[in-house]
């Protein structure tokens, strides 16, 4: 099973922050009881299996564009071998490798398989298992023709659709996000909607406060770290020459405050329309000054040789839990925004010159 101990053991080696930040959102503030009931008023209504089938339809493209970027590298450069196995090994190997890969998703939807048929949901229950069927046997054969083309495919660029965009410093991060890698630009896109705006819609079913909206950013805050990684590894490839600039800190640290904010434009844009009469405009401001500081910060904590250590993810996943806590007894974003922004400073100013460059091997 050699797609196993290479391309599994690496999808999850470097998501296991994802996935714990994901567990922590679903099991951290849903009870069993909760998904219970949300899994049978999906069931029960199977139109709102669109909303299902859209959330993994993106992890199933966030699985094919890791492969993609994987097979890519020198080092996974011997998996051309693997064309010469026979067929039936290599579409065997290929399924499970498709299968253990988007694992996470289909867990919880056979555990929705097996309440809708308990409940007497039948064709719900079909139309999840056919969902899966739809999504997984094209996308192991998508696999599959990437393995006999290795060196032809160059993947998927939106950035033709904005020839416009300026060409400023600040914008060279987002033209590469949209030349090399749209689907992670996008992906975080929709899960940043995803809680802005379900946590808007949730607003007035009880009795919320502004602590909704802080826990919203603060969800989507954590969902933003693949961006900073991605930025710190561009950098450190496409833009490493600019360290030998006479620039000093202070410059280099609007660029990434501006940076961050150019990015993030859809998420405010979305805070402002869904959140302006939920909420106080204090809270709102106080809402995207937090958003635009952790996307700051991610942009520069990859500089840092802590977080090349296997065991930063359970450091980062223990101050996020404390954070939830103050969150909790109404510990205002701003008071977390300004020591974020601290430490940000701190950590560019002691390592944006020293830092030695990641290999370009993020996926």
């Amino acid at each position: 099973m050699i797609l196993v101990k290479t391309i599994v053991r690496e999808y999850y080696r470097q998501n296991v922050a994802f996935y714990l930040m994901i567990l922590f959102f679903c099991f951290g503030l849903l009870s069993g009881r909760e998904h219970f009931q949300m899994i049978q008023v999906i069931m029960s209504r199977p139109s709102l299996l669109i909303f299902a089938s859209i959330a993994w339809l993106l992890h199933v493209l966030k699985s094919l564009q890791f492969i993609h970027f994987t097979l890519k590298e020198p080092e996974y450069a011997f998996l051309q071998d693997f064309t010469l196995l026979p067929s039936w090994q290599q579409l065997y190997e290929i399924t499970v490798c498709m299968v253990l890969t988007n694992a996470p998703f289909l867990i919880y939807g056979f555990a929705m398989i097996l309440l809708g048929l308990q409940l007497g949901h039948s064709l719900a229950a079909l139309i999840v298992l056919g969902i899966f069927i739809i999504l997984l046997i094209p996308a192991t054969f998508l696999f599959r023709y990437r393995l006999f083309h290795f060196h032809t495919l160059t993947g998927i660029t939106f950035q033709k659709y904005f020839i416009n965009l300026p060409e400023g410093r600040n914008f060279f991060f987002l033209r590469h996000l949209l030349n090399s890698k749209p689907l992670l630009l996008i992906s975080s896109k929709i899960y940043s909607a995803f809680f802005i705006i379900g946590g808007a819609k949730l607003f007035f079913t009880d009795a919320y406060d502004f602590r909704l909206l802080c826990l919203c950013l603060f969800l989507s805050g954590i969902g933003l770290f693949p961006l900073g990684q991605e930025m710190v590894n561009f950098q450190s490839v496409k833009l490493s020459f600019e360290r030998n600039f006479p620039v000093s800190v202070e410059k280099i640290f609007s660029q990434r405050l501006t940076g961050a904010t150019i990015l993030l434009i859809p998420e405010l844009l979305l805070i402002g329309y869904h959140w302006f009469d939920k909420v106080q405009l204090f809270h709102i401001a106080d809402g995207l000054l937090f958003l635009v500081t952790i996307m700051t910060f991610w942009s520069v904590y990859y500089l840092t040789d802590v977080s090349r250590n296997e065991d930063h993810i359970f450091r980062l996943f223990y101050v996020a839990a404390v954070i939830f806590v103050l969150i909790m007894f109404k510990v205002p974003l701003l008071m977390f925004s300004l020591l974020i922004l601290l430490l940000t400073w701190r950590i560019l100013k002691k390592n944006y010159f020293n830092f030695e460059p990641l290999d370009a091997g993020n996926k």
